[in-house]
């Protein structure tokens, strides 16, 4: 769970009991788990998105990102986009 924060982008369970008890609480707390879903789905689609994943690609071929890889302003590298998520920074999330 390096980039992952529990409680925040994602629910950890460690048994068949407490993910049923962590199920039932979470039905009744609709706000908080929209929060969590979004968080995550946030999350998820920051790193692992076809942008992302081809540049991430062509950098472990050795050949650095194409041209219209590069060309969009929102393009991080892998290692740009895991040394955000390590500082805590959300603020740009690609699309994919």
């Amino acid at each position: 769970c390096r980039f992952f924060a529990p409680g925040k982008d994602f629910v950890r369970f460690g048994s068949q009991e407490e993910l049923l008890d962590k199920v039932r609480y979470y039905l009744r707390q609709d706000r908080e788990r929209e929060e969590i879903a979004r968080s995550g789905r946030e999350k998820v689609s920051q790193v692992y998105n076809a942008r992302n994943m081809w540049g991430y690609v062509f950098e472990k071929m050795g050949f650095g990102p194409p041209d219209w890889l590069t060309a969009d302003p929102s393009y991080q590298t892998h290692k740009e986009v895991l040394d955000g998520l390590r500082k805590g920074n959300r603020g740009r999330l690609p699309s994919s």
